[in-house]
């Protein structure tokens, strides 16, 4: 019996019979449903890394900034090797009123009041537990196709609950979206924990687990 924490390994097995798929999670936040006047912020949340892309994701949005004058902020929480570098591209393009770095944040609460201001997570290049941390926020997520996953990018369903994108440059036209469609985005937020709540909390992950010990011992 083999228990996989996602179903795209399944994928390459030949005896299905013998797999369950357990989906990874994270402990739930809270759900603080606002409304999109409420919601101003786009989150990036996690280790600065290169391999993230944060850099491509703060010059497409300072050409958003540029292009539309929007209100929507972009809120980076997280601290990592690249942090220096990306202060210094912030401040190199004025961009500090609207692009803020908001350091390492461990306690739940203190993610809950961050995430219940976003209009939508992102992270371009690697879509890991930070989606189901947003998910279980009621926050929908930006990723692309092909980020680095250890599954969780499955839990996206493109258009419903967050957006796969081919491109860096694709985030200019999700922010636009954002704009003339606000409502939109509290409805993907509200399918996003949907999905959560449904498919990718402890409960389920316990029970598939529990289901893979019990065929084990009573095969043996």
């Amino acid at each position: 019996m083999l228990i996989f924490y996602s179903s795209f390994p399944k994928e390459f097995y030949r005896d299905v019979r013998n797999c369950i798929v357990a989906n990874n999670t994270v402990s739930p936040g809270s759900y603080l449903m606002k409304s999109h006047e409420e919601r101003n912020q786009v989150v990036f949340i996690g280790t600065l890394y290169k391999e993230k892309y944060l850099d491509k994701l703060i010059k497409n949005f300072i050409i958003f900034k540029i292009q539309t004058h929007s209100s929507i902020e972009l809120t980076i929480i997280g601290t990592g090797p690249e942090k220096e570098k990306l202060s210094e591209l912030v401040e190199l393009n004025r961009a500090g009123n609207y692009i803020h770095f908001l350091g390492s944040m461990t306690d739940s609460r203190q993610k809950d009041e961050a995430l219940s201001n976003a209009i939508f997570a992102v992270s371009l290049n690697q879509a890991g537990l930070s989606v189901l941390e947003c998910f279980s926020r009621g926050v929908p997520f930006v990723t692309k196709k092909t980020a680095i996953t250890g599954g969780e990018r499955l839990a996206i369903d493109d258009g419903i609950n967050g957006f796969l994108v081919e491109d860096e440059a694709e985030i200019v036209n999700i922010l636009n979206l954002a704009v003339t469609n606000p409502i939109y985005f509290n409805e993907l937020g509200l399918n996003a924990f949907k999905t959560y709540t449904t498919k990718w909390n402890h409960q389920n992950m316990v029970s598939k687990i529990a289901q893979g010990i019990n065929v084990v011992t009573n095969d043996c």
